[in-house]
């Protein structure tokens, strides 16, 4: 058998942390070459990689099999915790070969592949991992990772050598733009009168309740973009990508605004909810109403001449009335002041909210905006993109179910009630159907309950079900549904690193 390349690199799917490269041949021990990235069409980054990564000589084990032993591990004293590993023939997206599992990792199935990724969150110092290659392979073979545990950077091979402070500083002069173009023109004042107190007012509506946020959605459009065009795009180009990407945010903290006020919420991402600020009040509905009109100015001022631009307003509103049917179901599942019907919280109900409410608007919108900005319009294209991301939202709202219960406010940056509120949860419908006649009885009494004692009987009859547990296996299980379905991509136009990507974004995340 000829030699075979195996190339071993951290590359970035959406936030990645280091790279390096290593040759490997099945006739001898590995060869660091470089601790920065080599593709041919971009920059190498700059600076030591925190990680060594090397691979062992290639092996036959029992059953004949070609096996490499794959280390990583961190280079002055760096650590990491979360960690998603996979092997990819080189220029390809299709992960090939099968891992072995070991301390502190768990193999995922993805196809007739797998992948590697962690079983906690405790902080490691390097990982080994057995990689089995496909049978009567030849060729050469990239092995990928990314962890969550330093500050990310940006690959060239996504955003085209821009790394996330430079990202930043551009999603701040769009922010600086949209604080001008939302300003009330002496022009439109000709019509209006003088709006210079509103002008104030919006401004401190915006940045109170936009500045805050990961701006997760409005990163994950600028991000598709790029893959989607691909073709090298000017800094005009992404800043305009940036300004569609806080659209998305102002959508995203319209929603935020009304749901708090709806949810009697007191904390939004680590400070007062902005309807519970002195002199503000229940004029926060009206600044909601200001925020999503705001979308519909910049859509028109920026993308008006854009091919797409009905598509996109379009897409706007359908997401919109979509998130309120969301929205709706939510609410009335637990009408004020009245004992919450707990034989309607079932899965199906569960899945319709989470589909309306959250899903669209968290997924759909900015990566199928991301598509109509690259001219890609074609619906069949659309329609299996959206069939990945429903399910990704569906995982995400899950994720948020269980934090609202069981994460820490000093990291989540809000003080969960879904118990308290009777929302029909995750949680809950699980509960619902593993409870015994005792525990059915408990939940009955308490679940909607203000009173801090039924809080605390509720989440007993969690601990007593090992609900927590429960959603560790469930959040693996759906981790691994979806990427089946991200293999089966088979549109050219599409990037299989992008929703590999928005899915390691979200697993296991914490907050």
């Amino acid at each position: 058998m000829g030699s075979r390349n195996i190339q071993s690199s951290i590359i970035l799917i959406v936030v990645l942390c280091a790279v390096a490269l290593i040759n490997c041949y099945p006739s001898g021990s590995p060869k660091c070459s470089a601790h920065t990235p080599k593709h041919s069409s971009s920059k190498a980054q700059t600076g030591k990689a925190p990680y060594k990564i090397t691979t062992s000589s290639v092996t036959k084990d029992k059953n004949g099999k070609s096996t490499i032993t794959v280390t990583i591990a961190g280079t002055n004293d760096s650590k990491f915790k979360g960690f998603f590993l996979y092997a990819t023939a080189v220029d390809s997206n299709d992960k090939i070969g099968k891992f072995t599992k070991s301390s502190n990792t768990s193999v995922l199935s993805c196809g007739s592949s797998s992948a590697a990724t962690h079983t906690n969150n405790d902080e490691k110092s390097s990982i080994s991992l057995t990689w089995t290659a496909p049978d009567n392979f030849t060729g050469n073979v990239e092995f990928k990772f990314s962890s969550r545990s330093i500050k990310p950077i940006m690959s060239s091979r996504v955003l085209n050598k821009r790394d996330d402070d430079q990202l930043e500083y551009i999603f701040e002069l769009a922010y600086q733009e949209i604080l001008q173009a939302t300003k009330t023109t002496p022009l439109k004042q000709s019509k209006t009168g003088n709006l210079t107190e509103v002008d104030d007012w919006l401004k401190n509506v915006i940045e109170y309740n936009l500045k805050n946020g990961k701006r997760n959605r409005a990163k994950f459009l600028v991000i598709a973009y790029e893959l989607f065009i691909n073709k090298p795009v000017s800094d005009s180009d992404i800043q305009k990508a940036c300004i569609l990407g806080w659209c998305v945010e102002f959508l995203q903290t319209y929603f935020l605004i009304l749901d708090d006020i709806m949810d009697n919420s007191v904390t939004r991402r680590g400070q007062l909810c902005w309807y519970r600020k002195e002199s503000v009040g229940l004029t926060a509905i009206n600044d909601a109403v200001m925020l999503n009109n705001c979308i519909y100015q910049l859509l028109h001022d920026y993308f008006s001449t854009h091919q797409s631009y009905q598509l996109i307003v379009d897409l706007f509103n359908e997401i919109t009335r979509y998130t309120t049917y969301g929205q709706c179901l939510d609410l009335i599942s637990n009408p004020l002041g009245i004992k919450p019907d707990l034989s309607k919280y079932n899965e199906e109900r569960y899945r319709t909210i989470v589909l309306n409410k959250t899903s669209y608007y968290s997924f759909c919108l900015p990566i199928r905006i991301a598509m109509y900005m690259s001219n890609i319009t074609d619906e069949t294209s659309h329609r299996k993109v959206e069939q990945i991301l429903l399910k990704i939202g569906y995982l995400f709202q899950a994720q948020d179910d269980y934090l609202d219960c069981y994460g820490d406010p000093k990291i989540t940056g809000k003080i969960g009630t879904d118990i308290e509120d009777a929302k029909c949860s995750w949680l809950v419908v699980q509960a619902l159907q593993l409870a015994n006649v005792k525990q059915r009885e408990i939940i009955d009494l308490n679940y909607g309950q203000q009173k801090e004692e039924s809080v605390q009987s509720i989440k007993s009859v969690y601990n007593e079900l090992d609900i927590a547990e429960i959603f560790k296996q469930f959040e693996a299980k759906q981790y691994e549904e979806i990427c089946g379905q991200i293999e089966k991509i088979d549109d050219p136009n599409l990037s299989k690193d992008l929703f590999y990507g928005i899915l390691a974004k979200i697993y296991q995340r914490n907050k």
